[in-house]
């Protein structure tokens, strides 16, 4: 009688650990909060986008380097950039010619953060950073070469 008691006791304890554990809810996964998917927003909206992954378009308006991080500002010089795409040094290897930015409209695209009041994205990698349009001098020196070799035809 007293085995069947403590078999009976083990069996409902049974059950309730792994009823308890059925019915537990899940923990929800930690999601970045996301901006809408494929909309590109102009580089003067970031600040309204802390906290979400978005793509970016705006004029680089300058680059600064350093031997630890690159700053690529937009719309304004530094310091009244309305947004900054930041590099870091370990990042760096696959970035060339960044300078060459300047002037040229690119997309950034990541999670924005604020830093210091100001958004900004962290590269991590290349293809974060797409060049959309070069400088409107290079743009009117294509132009005026197709145009040239349109008329040799």
């Amino acid at each position: 009688m007293k085995k069947s008691l403590l078999l009976a006791s083990l069996l409902s304890i049974s059950l309730l650990v792994a009823l308890g554990q059925t019915d537990k809810p899940e923990t929800p996964k930690s999601e970045t909060p996301k901006a809408e998917t494929g909309k590109k927003f102009n580089t003067a909206e970031a600040a309204t986008l802390i906290g979400k992954n978005a793509t970016l378009v705006g004029k680089v308006s300058g680059v600064k380097q350093t031997d630890t991080v690159t700053h690529i500002n937009f719309d304004k010089p530094f310091p009244n950039q309305t947004f900054t795409a930041v590099l870091f040094a370990k990042n760096s290897g696959s970035f060339t010619n960044l300078d060459k930015l300047i002037g040229k409209t690119v997309e950034i695209s990541g999670k924005v953060e604020d830093y210091k009041g100001k958004p900004q994205i962290v590269l991590q990698t290349k293809n974060q950073l797409t060049v959309v349009e070069k400088t409107a001098e290079k743009s009117a020196d294509k132009k005026e070469a197709d145009e040239k070799s349109k008329t040799e035809k």
